[in-house]
């Protein structure tokens, strides 16, 4: 029992982690053809950071490091063959803007701006502002008139009501001062 706790007072992982990392013997390889590390190659996420303080430089890193490196520029140089400026932004802005344009062109009100265009300049009369300023004060007319001739039934309608009533009330007078 008193063993075992001599060997756990004894065990320090830092001595081991140091021994380690400086053995002569690193039998790792990285497999870069392998069809796993085709995003490591080809994605910015992937990159490695050499200012970080959990890289350890070794020879693989460095082998990685260089293949990253590689199919980056390498996908870089097919860019600006393929006749684009090498800029992924202005291709990416260029190319939307383009779609833009184009449904644009394919909505209801972009159609009906072009029809009314062309129908102005095949002589055809669209209204202008002015005519439609005085249809809608022909209407506002309209408008009040309707209303006016309503107030004057309503009015008439009160008077012959009130001619009627006052009829009544008159007969009743008479037959209580016959009585």
């Amino acid at each position: 029992m008193e063993e075992d706790k001599d060997d756990k007072k004894h065990f320090n992982m830092k001595k081991i982690v140091k021994t380690s990392g400086k053995s002569e013997d690193d039998t790792f390889q990285v497999d870069l053809e392998d069809d796993r590390f085709s995003a490591f190659k080809s994605s910015h996420l992937y990159a490695i950071d050499p200012s970080a303080p959990e890289y350890k430089s070794t020879t693989q890193t460095e082998r990685l490091r260089a293949a990253q490196a590689a199919a980056l520029s390498e996908a870089g140089e097919r860019r600006t063959e393929g006749g684009g400026t090498g800029n992924s932004v202005l291709d990416k802005i260029k190319s939307r803007s383009a779609a833009f344009e184009k449904k644009k062109q394919g909505s209801k009100l972009y159609k009906t701006k072009d029809k009314l265009s062309k129908e102005q300049t095949a002589g055809i009369s669209v209204p202008s502002e002015e005519t439609k300023v005085k249809k809608k004060k022909k209407k506002v007319c309209v408008a009040i008139e309707e209303v006016a001739v309503v107030e004057k039934k309503k009015k008439k309608k009160r008077k012959t009501e009130e001619a009627s009533t006052g009829d009544v009330v008159k007969k009743k007078k008479k037959k209580k001062l016959e009585t």
